[in-house]
C-alpha cells in the first residue's frame, strides 16, 4: 500500500537532508520505505527505517539525532540489576577483542557475554 504523506516530514538521509513524500507499505514481514526527495539535487530515493532520521526540531525538543551506523558495530549491554538494554558505539578493535567472549544468537542480532 502507498500512502501520500501531507504535509510532507523533513528527514536525514544518507545522502543528505530530504522531504518524504509517499511511504509504502508492503506487509507485516517487510520494513517500511519512505519516498523521498533530496533538497540539495531533487533526487528521488527510497529508503527503509533504518536509514533514516528525522530532522532536528528544536520547537518540538527533538535537538538530538542519533548518527547512522552499521548495525554490526552496536555493542548490547544488558544491565540485569536494571533490566534495560544500552547501546553503545564500538570500535572496530573492541569488536575484534570482544568476539571471543561475545555469543550472538544465529537466529538474530541478540548477543550475550559468556
Amino acid at each position: 500500500m502507498i500512502t501520500r504523506i501531507d504535509p510532507a516530514i523533513p528527514l536525514n538521509s544518507p545522502k543528505g537532508p530530504c522531504i518524504a513524500h509517499f511511504l509504502i507499505d508492503n506487509g507485516i514481514e517487510a520494513d517500511l520505505l519512505w519516498v523521498t526527495f533530496l533538497d540539495k539535487n531533487g533526487e528521488c530515493w527510497t529508503w527503509s527505517n533504518k536509514d533514516i532520521r528525522a530532522q532536528k526540531n528544536i520547537t518540538s525538543g527533538r535537538e538530538y539525532i542519533s548518527p547512522f551506523y552499521d548495525p554490526d558495530d552496536v555493542k548490547i549491554n544488558k544491565n540485569e540489576a536494571i533490566g534495560e538494554t544500552t547501546y553503545s558505539h564500538q570500535t572496530e578493535n573492541e569488536k575484534l577483542n570482544q568476539e571471543a567472549t561475545e555469543w550472538k544468537c544465529p537466529h538474530c542480532e541478540y548477543r550475550n557475554s559468556l
